[in-house]
C-alpha cells in the first residue's frame, strides 16, 4: 500500500517509516507541519521546532520522496 508519512524531523517518525516499509508498504511522499512564518514561539506544544529546518533535505535527498510542507 502506498502511504504518506507525517515527519516531525525526529527519530520516531523516521523509525515508523522504516517499519512500514519493512512490512511491504511504499512511501510516496512526506508531510511536515511547520511553525507558521514569523512566529516567535520556538517551544510549541503543537509543532516540533527542533530539526524542522532539515525536513525538506531529509525527505528529498535521504528518503527520495517529495515533501509537502
Amino acid at each position: 500500500m502506498n502511504f504518506c508519512a507525517l515527519i516531525s524531523g525526529g527519530k520516531d517518525s523516521i523509525y515508523a517509516i522504516q517499519q512500514a516499509c519493512k512490512y511491504g508498504h511504499t512511501l510516496v511522499c512526506a508531510a511536515h507541519l511547520a511553525l507558521p512564518e514569523h512566529t516567535e514561539e520556538l517551544d510549541s506544544f503543537m509543532y516540533q521546532s527542533a530539526a524542522s529546518s532539515v525536513v525538506p533535505t531529509l525527505t528529498t535527498k535521504c528518503l527520495g520522496v517529495p515533501a509537502i510542507i
